[in-house]
């Protein structure tokens, strides 16, 4: 709509509105009529893009008759509108709850949909669907807007399929007309095709040009694709409509950064600063900068000049999220506990740095600290308590009640000279219970003080040599530390006294993967269990003479443990006498030894003859000795015998695969998947995919198995890399972000995302992203190498040349960091 016809609508309706003043109304009738008169220019205003024009009027109908609600919710559309989430969401939350039965059933579907578009806004996915779940889609509108939103968050959740189904059914609602054609693109785009997206968009820009939201997204799609200025002429036509609004909301904000970043690309410069000095002056840019001076004085240590800016940035906008938990931090830093607590768990996000969510973790530990000192020195007045044999009793329970309260702040560390204190006061009581117990937990609570706290735990041990806890804790700080010989003298120590102790075997085979002399190690083992014959430690070091191809050792072992009382039939030996069982057929059979390989195959196939994977033993041998007729008939017999169980078709489909038969190895794989999904199956489906070059299927497939196990961290990251290698790094970094949530210390999610957020031009992200993945694996060639470029990227010229001369020195042989070296000293130095 030009300037002009607004100009005209706007005095029409004013018009409209004196000539109501001049009928002879009653003071309730002119009331009503004033309400609606101003009801009707905020709905207009607000359909217009002023939005500030529209709020006053809605306030204005509010004044005129609080009760009404209609008013109250174009207050919330303008608010969601403006790109506040978190205001629309309390506005909307006041409509729903607020008197309820005296709302229409059509204005509270209307807040649902309103909250749920909030939080799609936000990222809160499960909480949007709680709203949309909740709607009573009494009208055909409300039931499309609700599919709308469904849509957009199947899209989001990477759920293509669910995606597609929402868009039929919608599309029956309204059989004359595509209700969602910009979805449809979307669509076409998640599922790898770009063109046919780009298409689509097309076609809806022809049929409706005044359509702001498809030309931002044709322009998003040509710039992904490199084609700049199809791009730059789409942002124009976006900006036509959208630079209409009379403030900088959110939407507005990112369509002028992305137009000005293609700008920059196409080489206009000073028309890119223009648009840019214009985001510096709104509202959302004068927040930025005042949120990175507050930055710059937290990382000076300026805390409470920092503190003063950031409580103005959250006065004036609460909702600001990175100055929130910026003061959460300073607050830390400052000691103030209860408001560091406060801010960080309002604040705080599963994507935020580890480091920065371990912080609330050490606030909520040094509340509760205090209190947890009062409790340790009211124990040591109370009287002592009689020794007791401490390996008879459970931990928790040998406490006493002060001591049990105490607990979990103990295990956050506290003051060491206050804890030998406590220490002191314990041993001069001559209770060995009393002492040993505190000695124990003061070794957790100084567990950053590797020495002191393996002082405490030792004479936990001095005290009560059965407490075998204390050897437990002196394991994991010797592990933490990389102590390995320290580690596997307390092992031995330990399992001379527990030698059926799970945590000190696992330590010891931990150690023995880690030296040199792995062996000797297990060896000495070996010499405990002489001793102290135990079945468990046994099967232990069978497995580590197995998984060092020691196999008839690892066998007579196993045996050894076999002949104990009592366990010679154990469910528990099975799993690693067939594992033993195969490598001993396998090996034989790469030997030529073809008999042999059959004959302990089939002994294993006769001892288990009714579990399926020693059944399956002679068909995977008959299929590696070259006689796949052989192989299929015996398989066939165990098809009928467990027609529920995909593994014989698994078993085909990887001997095919090994044949490069990709489409046969395949048809066997799918299968097996559909008797029983699992992720091995899921990568061997996908690796025969890709070989007969379907990668797009091959993406659906990891998705499919993502849907039925969604905590899958390893499938994300797969998914994640291959969306990498597709070039499509909006799909890439959801799948990043959504398994960095569960493992937020990896070093290859967190070095994907840099290059991610440099791509996106976000190097203040990606230069953090590159830092932690190269806390994480310092001595990782290639997270160094992606940590210097995000350094000279931002800027950091002199930082970047002495982490390169830093890697260079330790390695000196380094192709990759000779290459970069060089390649920087090529380049004209970055602006930061």
């Amino acid at each position: 709509m030009t300037p002009l016809l607004r100009l005209l609508l706007g005095l029409f309706l004013a018009l409209a509105g004196l000539v109501g003043c001049q009928k002879d109304e009653n003071p309730d009738q002119k009331a009503r009529s004033q309400y609606e008169s101003h009801l009707d220019q905020a709905r207009f205003f607000q359909s217009q893009g002023q939005l500030k024009a529209g709020m006053t009027e809605a306030r204005h109908a509010i004044a005129l008759d609080p009760d009404r609600r209609e008013a109250y919710l174009v207050v919330a559309q303008t608010l969601l509108l403006s790109g506040d989430a978190d205001r629309a969401i309390k506005a909307y939350t006041e409509l729903l709850t607020e008197n309820p039965e005296s709302a229409s059933s059509t204005l509270l579907d209307e807040a649902r949909l309103g909250l749920a578009s909030a939080y799609l806004l936000k990222g809160q996915l499960e909480e949007a669907k709680v709203y949309l779940d909740e709607m009573l889609a009494t009208s055909d509108s409300h039931r499309l807007a609700q599919y709308d939103l469904r849509i957009q968050i199947a899209l989001v959740e990477g759920l293509l399929e669910e995606a597609d189904r929402l868009l039929t059914e919608a599309e029956a609602l309204t059989p004359d007309a595509t209700p969602f054609p910009l979805r449809r693109s979307q669509l076409s785009f998640y599922r790898g095709d770009s063109q046919d997206a780009i298409a689509q968009a097309r076609t809806i820009v022809e049929n409706d040009p005044d359509n702001s939201d498809t030309w931002l997204w044709l322009a998003q799609l040509l710039t992904r694709e490199g084609r700049l200025e199809e791009a730059e002429t789409a942002y124009r036509r976006a900006l036509e409509e959208i630079g209409q609004i009379d403030v900088m909301t959110l939407k507005k904000y990112q369509t002028i950064d992305q137009f000005a970043a293609v700008l920059r690309q196409r080489g206009k410069a000073a028309e890119a600063d223009t648009y840019q000095e214009v985001l510096t002056n709104s509202g959302p840019g004068q927040l930025r900068s005042r949120y990175l001076e507050a930055l710059a004085l937290y990382r000076s240590s300026l805390y409470a000049d920092a503190s003063e800016k950031l409580g103005d940035i959250l006065r004036q906008a609460p909702e600001h999220r990175e100055a929130g938990v910026l003061a959460g931090l300073v607050a830390y830093k400052r000691h103030h506990w209860q408001r560091a607590e406060e801010l960080l768990s309002r604040y705080l996000s599963p994507f935020d740095p580890p480091e920065t969510r371990d912080t609330l973790s050490a606030v909520r530990q040094r509340i509760v600290q205090n209190k947890a000192l009062r409790h340790l020195r009211k124990a040591l007045e109370v009287p002592a308590s009689p020794t007791t044999d401490l390996s008879q009793v459970p931990l928790f329970k040998r406490l006493s009640p002060c001591l049990r309260d105490a607990l979990p702040a103990m295990e956050g560390g506290i003051d060491s000279t206050e804890a030998d204190q406590l220490l002191a006061g314990c041993v001069a009581k001559g209770n060995a219970n009393d002492a040993a117990v505190m000695a124990y937990l003061l070794g957790l609570g100084s567990a950053n003080q590797t020495e002191v706290a393996i002082g405490h735990l030792r004479q936990a041990i001095s005290l009560a040599p059965s407490f075998r806890e204390a050897f437990h804790q002196i394991l994991a700080l010797e592990k933490a530390s990389n102590r390995w010989d320290a580690l596997i003298t307390h092992c031995l120590e330990g399992l001379s006294q527990f030698p059926d102790d799970v945590f000190l075997l696992d330590a010891l085979l931990l150690a023995a993967q880690e030296s040199d002399d792995a062996l000797r190690i297990m060896q000495s083992l070996d010499g405990v269990l002489q001793q102290h014959p135990q079945a468990l430690p046994l099967q232990t070091l069978a497995d580590f003479y197995l998984r060092t191809d020691d196999l008839n050792t690892a066998k007579a072992v196993l045996d050894r443990a076999r002949s104990l009382p009592g366990v010679a039939d154990a469910d528990s030996f099975k799993s690693l006498d067939l594992r033993i069982l195969s490598a001993l057929a396998i090996r034989e059979s790469e030997q030529a030894s073809f008999e042999q390989a059959y004959q302990i195959a089939e002994s294993a196939a006769h001892r288990y003859n009714n579990d399926i994977e020693a059944l399956l033993l002679p068909v995977a041998i008959a299929f590696r000795n070259g006689q796949p007729a052989v192989a299929e008939q015996l398989s066939q017999v165990i098809k009928a015998r467990f027609p529920a169980s995909g593994r014989p078709e698994e078993v085909e489909g990887d001997y095919y695969l090994a044949q490069s038969d990709f489409k046969e190895a395949e048809k066997h794989f799918h299968k097996a998947w559909l008797a029983a999904p699992s992720f091995s199956l899921a990568m061997k489906r996908r690796n025969a995919l890709r070989n007969v070059e379907q990668p797009i299927q091959a993406l659906a497939l990891l998705r499919e198995w993502l849907t039925l196990n969604p905590n899958d961290v390893v499938a994300q990251k797969r998914l994640a890399l291959d969306y990498t290698e597709q070039t499509m790094d909006t799909e890439a970094e959801y799948w990043y972000r959504s398994a960095l949530a569960k493992a937020p210390d990896d070093a290859l999610i967190l070095n994907n995302l840099a290059w991610i957020a440099f791509r996106k031009e976000n190097p203040g992200e990606a230069l953090e992203l590159s830092r932690r993945a190269f806390q994480q694996e310092p001595d990782n060639v290639a997270y160094l190498d992606t940590y210097i470029w995000m350094l000279y990227q931002g800027g950091l010229v002199t930082e970047a040349l002495a982490a390169l001369q830093d890697g260079l020195r330790r390695h000196p042989t380094s192709q990759a960091l000779r290459k970069r070296l060089k390649h920087i000293r090529q380049q004209p130095q970055p602006t930061p």
